[in-house]
């Protein structure tokens, strides 16, 4: 009987998510002085849901910044232990000239929105900071001691151990966990994020360990931790295709081919990954509110009655981790992400900001583990201008080249000068731009082939490109990227062999990172020599490249009448990539060195600077792949468009073709690859209008 007295008198415990709503006020912004509610930030409601629920005492939170992580991960958490659970804390942070900080700007405007946070924690509701003593208005004390008898303690996870290892408390914080996950120079124990929580100790399996931090590499703690743990995240249903989706950047489209942050807004969208329907502002809010918490390991469930349930097993572990990204932050519009977006595409440092939209607006860690080997930088690109205007071919050209990116909406095009003199071999870049394809007028494929007419005949062969004397020179040979329509492009080389432009060719590119597997470039080692030439498939083999003969195509060009074989040119696209860095970066005037044409108006100024950022994407790494050592490879972590860039690539090894001695790989001497050319020039190619009498690549000039 007695028992039963005491617990009728004994105050009921709220749940995390009853204590946010009847206790916690906005502090400030939209909802200001406004009670907590779920519909403010759902994916807020779904953590403390399952924080009551899912039966863990230690957790890991990770989510985009400005989206309430602080208030709800944080500070919400410490009010509840202290206050409703009257349970002291410990509070990890980075450095102590943080606690301060972190008491008058984030905790003390909480507590002072709430009349009933005010009394339990100052003794009067009428108060609005601590009664006396250190920690009042009197001076700031790393010991918060409040009415109620529990205690807030500040400890730094910089410093030597000593000073983390004199409390005790059943609630560790720690906020910024990554910045903590290194020992101190003078420790001799574990890093702060780990030693912390020995102040757990004394309280066993009863004690309660919050990590909390934006997310940063995929080495970082707060990643290790979401992995070991649940990996719990909203789950929502698509109003389209009624599939339990999770909504990532990959899913934000349209913004790649805009030219400004307002008209990303307008054309940048939401896509569900399933269906690949479009989700709009409304589609959008009503997925954040009927998203479902879903673990690792579960799934989501949809009965005859249309009810939706988490089905399946959470994984074994002692962690709840939790996570949420830029599409759940209710604060953030579709049209503000698509902005930014499109910043981090255009940006003058292309890889910092894709970092920072991984880790702050995505939740996704980055790669630490790929070196970057070599930089390049705009203002060294614009100090490769010459005072040669754009389409004038410099004195001592011997050769010109052009590559095309090809896509669905417009075409890319690189045009380059070579001049080698005393062994110099100098890249002059006399022409870039692009041509619009008329895809909504005449539909894409005939757009395309209209397009390449057009720089076919209007351009490479219109007599364009002069000399100061006047001398008109034309492309030897054009590299057109088959990987966008493969057949598109056989159609329109096919209509130009059949006009004797038997040097415009299409291009495939792989790159060398991977495993040797199919996508992978593998350079050959001689040439075919089979009796029969018609059933050699290696026609020519230059440095990082080689000439092969397409037997998908063979019957389509002799069914045409057209005698020359189809060719095309298998690249290794990051040795290549590599020479076109290697040339912005060299000495000017020396052998491999590239140069730009001057811009000589505004147009030509807006194409120049996108060529070189575009250019500027692509980072070079050094990655180790087993089997094959380290390998240069390229990554374009910002997801900006390089179409400049691969054009540039193919117009340099275009120049092999032409008989330009480009040396792609530096170890490689020049004569290995005019040996090979040498000895292509004994099979097949010879006799064909391909090559001059002397073996090397045919390339007309006219008067």
């Amino acid at each position: 009987m007695l028992w039963a007295v005491r617990s009728a008198d004994r105050p009921r415990v709220r749940s995390r998510v009853q204590f946010a709503r009847e206790c916690l006020r906005i502090p400030e912004g939209r909802h200001e002085g406004s009670l907590w509610r779920a519909e403010f930030q759902p994916w807020a409601h779904h953590l403390l849901h399952c924080m009551d629920t899912m039966g863990f005492r230690r957790f890991a939170i990770t989510g985009c910044v400005q989206s309430g992580k602080t208030l709800i991960c944080v500070v919400f958490n410490l009010l509840w232990h202290l206050f409703e659970m009257k349970q002291s804390v410990i509070f990890i942070i980075p450095e102590s000239m943080m606690a301060e900080k972190k008491w008058t700007d984030e905790i003390k405007p909480v507590i002072n929105k709430s009349r009933w946070l005010r009394k339990v924690a100052f003794g009067d509701a009428n108060r609005t900071d601590l009664a006396s003593g250190r920690g009042s208005k009197g001076g700031f004390s790393m010991v918060l001691r409040f009415a109620n008898g529990t205690r807030l303690e500040f400890m730094p996870g910089t410093g030597s151990d000593a000073k983390r290892s004199s409390s005790t408390a059943q609630v560790v914080m720690k906020t910024e966990v990554d910045r903590m996950d290194v020992a101190s120079a003078s420790s001799r124990e574990a890093s702060a994020a780990q030693t912390s929580e020995d102040r757990t100790e004394s309280y066993g399996d009863t004690a309660y360990i919050y990590e909390e931090c934006t997310m940063t590499t995929v080495d970082g703690r707060i990643n290790q931790q979401l992995l070991a743990g649940t990996n719990t995240t909203p789950m929502s249903k698509c109003p389209h295709c009624e599939t339990f989706v999770r909504i990532t950047r990959k899913d934000l489209v349209g913004i790649e081919d805009c030219k400004s942050t307002v008209e990303a807004r307008e054309s940048g969208t939401f896509i569900c990954p399933e269906c690949e329907e479009i989700l709009d502002v409304e589609d959008r809010r009503e997925m954040q509110g009927n998203a479902l918490p879903v673990s690792e390991g579960q799934s989501v469930e949809i009965d005859s009655d249309g009810v939706p349930s988490v089905v399946g097993d959470v994984k074994l572990t002692e962690v709840m981790s939790f996570y949420w990204n830029a599409w759940d932050n209710r604060f953030w519009t579709t049209e503000r992400l698509s902005a930014r977006e499109w910043m981090t595409l255009y940006g003058n440092d292309l890889e910092d900001e894709d970092k920072q939209a991984k880790q702050k607006r995505w939740t996704e860690p980055v790669s630490a583990l790929a070196i970057d080997v070599s930089s390049l930088s705009m203002e060294i690109m614009i100090k490769r201008q010459t005072d040669l205007p754009a389409r004038m071919v410099p004195p001592g050209t011997k050769w010109v080249s052009q590559g095309v990116d090809v896509r669905e909406t417009q075409l890319h095009f690189v045009v380059r000068a070579w001049t080698c003199e005393d062994g110099k071999l100098v890249g002059h870049m006399i022409d870039v731009g692009h041509i619009p394809v008329r895809r909504d007028e005449i539909g894409a494929k005939d757009g395309v082939l209209e397009a390449l007419q057009i720089l076919r005949d209007e351009r490479s062969l219109a007599g364009i490109y002069r000399d100061e004397d006047g001398k008109q020179y034309q492309p030897g040979w054009t590299l057109i990227d088959a990987g966008f329509k493969e057949s598109w492009i056989w159609e329109f080389t096919l209509d130009c062999a059949s006009k004797g432009l038997v040097t415009w060719v299409p291009v495939i590119g792989r790159g060398q990172s991977d495993p040797n597997i199919r996508g992978t470039y593998r350079h050959p080692e001689k040439l075919d020599v089979d009796d029969d030439p018609t059933k050699r498939k290696v026609l020519w083999i230059g440095d990082q490249c080689h000439l092969r003969k397409s037997s998908k195509y063979d019957y389509v060009f002799s069914e045409a009448g057209v005698t020359q074989p189809p060719m095309y040119l298998l690249i290794n696209t990051d040795e290549g990539k590599s020479f076109l860095r290697d040339g912005y970066n060299a000495p000017d005037g020396t052998n491999g060195s590239l140069r730009t044409f001057r811009s000589s108006s505004a147009e030509e100024r807006d194409v120049l600077t996108k060529y070189r950022k575009e250019v500027m994407a692509e980072k070079e790494r050094v990655k180790y792949v087993g089997g094959r050592g380290s390998v240069r490879f390229y990554e374009n972590l910002s997801r900006a468009a390089n179409h400049y860039g691969d054009c540039d690539n193919y117009a340099c090894y275009a120049a092999q073709l032409c008989g330009a001695p480009v040396a792609v790989l530096s170890a490689n001497a020049m004569s290995v690859r005019r040996e090979a050319a040498s000895a292509a020039a004994t099979g097949l190619i010879k006799e064909s209008p391909v090559t001059m009498p002397d073996g090397r690549a045919y390339m007309e000039v006219t008067a």
